[in-house]
């Protein structure tokens, strides 16, 4: 089901099951501009896992801390599955996020992933929240069976991502990518935009690999990592163009926070990214560098083009508020406690 309306009732307390804190700051950040939009009338806590491993000893450790950290609600926001089996099953939430993991694992290895962080932790939640449709088809292709008490709640935008408009330079803008992962797909795009008179400003620690692909390219380019919040938002604003050609995101927020600053977005035509960019951003095949390359050269040769994805981005955005997604989780709450 998509959640799109509040229960008027009296709303619970909520405990937020985190990972160790600092290991998964994007999800920090996300279940923070939730948190911080609740009604007023909810008492909230948050609790941090005390291990970052999955060893079976830091595992049971991290599950004896969330069975004496309860509330009448009780929210795993993601990673740490697992510990929907030491919590009761009223009035229990679980945040999935994508089905990514699994592919790190084979044979019986992956068969008891699956069942620990999917499966089991799916058919103990009171309900499950997908960021996105891609990620609720996803996940049920994975555990083999439809998952009806599910909700679609999207990630939210920082409320600082306000409109920040700015003139597109006549040459060498700036494109900003955001992750350096495999599936971030930096390889093609320093192929795809090699000769192009742009500049990447990549966010994320680079591996040799993709030195190696830039160098060869000649590609024009700049790098920064550990960022706080704050200086992320600064490199949104200084950016001309936002890109994000993975080849797999299980919802693509920097999609939305292009948008929501004013920026053209090119993403991929693939995974959930076409869900979170609605009509404003440039869709390409991420697998083509010719496509990716097609792509980037219509955003510098056309400016009616780039006018009109800031426009429809902008009114996208408005879907995804702090607010808006705050209001989809009462929702849910107030239907399971």
């Amino acid at each position: 089901m998509i959640a799109n309306k509040t229960d008027k009732r009296v709303m619970p307390s909520v405990a937020y099951h985190y990972r160790q804190e600092g290991c998964a700051f994007s999800l920090e950040q996300v279940f923070s501009d939730v948190r911080g939009a609740l009604s007023e009338g909810i008492q909230q806590e948050a609790f941090y896992c005390p291990h970052r491993r999955a060893s079976p000893s830091a595992m049971w450790a991290n599950v004896r801390q969330a069975r004496r950290s309860q509330c009448v609600v009780n929210h795993i926001t993601g990673e740490v599955h697992y510990l929907a089996l030491a919590l009761p099953r009223r009035g229990l939430v679980l945040t999935i996020h994508d089905s990514g993991d699994t592919n790190a694992f084979r044979g019986w290895k992956q068969a008891i992933f699956r069942c620990l962080w999917y499966t089991w932790p799916i058919r103990r939640a009171a309900a499950v929240t997908f960021i996105s449709t891609f990620a609720r088809e996803s996940v049920e292709s994975l555990v083999g069976f439809p998952i009806k008490h599910a909700w679609v709640i999207p990630d939210p935008v920082s409320a600082r991502f306000v409109y920040s408009p700015k003139v597109f330079p006549e040459s060498n803008p700036r494109v900003l990518c955001l992750g350096t992962k495999t599936n971030k797909n930096i390889e093609r795009l320093a192929e795809a935009v090699g000769g192009l008179p742009v500049e990447l400003r990549i966010i994320g620690q680079l591996s040799e690999s993709q030195n190696a692909a830039l160098a060869k390219h000649g590609v024009r380019y700049t790098t920064a990592a550990k960022l706080t919040a704050d200086e992320i938002f600064e490199e949104y604003q200084a950016a001309d163009i936002v890109s994000l050609v993975s080849t797999f995101e299980g919802f693509g927020l920097p999609i939305v926070e292009g948008q929501a600053i004013g920026r053209p977005v090119i993403t991929s035509n693939t995974c959930a990214m076409p869900e979170t960019a609605g009509e404003g951003a440039l869709l390409v095949d991420p697998m083509s560098v010719d496509d990716i390359r097609e792509g980037m050269k219509r955003l510098l040769a056309e400016p009616s083009l780039r006018a009109d994805l800031i426009e429809k981005g902008l009114a996208n955005a408005q879907r995804f508020t702090a607010s808006s997604v705050a209001r989809q989780y009462e929702a849910v709450y107030a239907a399971i406690a």
